[in-house]
């Protein structure tokens, strides 16, 4: 497990009891700064994480709420994404050191403290969608470049008639 050196996103493991415990942490730009990110510079996230101890075992649930400033892919306007996730992971106490895999978290147990920055990190990166666009319509005022919304729109209503219509027209005798 990566060990971080970010004390605001760490806990006392070896204090945590048994039981169901929640921690709220909240993520800004210098997180990002700290962790080099090249893929998140800014934006204002709160992770939340339910964990449920059992002795050597324990279950964790991170959710992720976020806004980070991005473009959108749909009209080009500086816009502040919404992000919402939840990951579940789980965390075993083991006796020697063993590789983290996607789901499973280790952590020996002379260990004192669990770091989350580089878990917190990675799932806010994951979180991050491929196609930066939602459903700005209640702001006010909306964010949306309209120069470029009505160009596309534009363009739509021009392009006649459809591809689907010309291949209707083919000559299916033709080989």
């Amino acid at each position: 497990m990566f060990m971080g050196q970010n004390a605001f996103f760490s806990l006392p493991f070896s204090g945590i009891k048994n039981g169901k415990h929640t921690y709220h942490f909240e993520v800004g730009s210098d997180f990002f700064r700290f962790m080099n990110s090249e893929s998140v510079l800014d934006g204002k996230w709160h992770v939340t994480l339910d964990l449920d101890r059992r002795f050597n075992i324990c279950d964790l649930v991170f959710h992720i709420e976020g806004d980070f400033p991005t473009t959108c892919d749909r009209c080009t306007a500086d816009i502040m994404l919404p992000v919402t996730s939840q990951y579940d992971m789980v965390l075993k106490v083991t006796l020697e050191d063993m590789e983290d895999t996607e789901e499973i978290l280790y952590i020996k147990n002379t260990e004192h403290t669990l770091y989350l920055d580089q878990i917190i990190y990675e799932l806010i990166t994951l979180s991050l969608p491929w196609i930066r666009v939602y459903d700005c319509e209640s702001e006010s005022p909306l964010p949306c470049n309209m120069d470029v919304l009505n160009k596309l729109s534009e363009n739509q209503k021009n392009h006649s008639p459809h591809l689907w219509d010309e291949l209707k027209n083919l000559d299916p005798d033709i080989k």
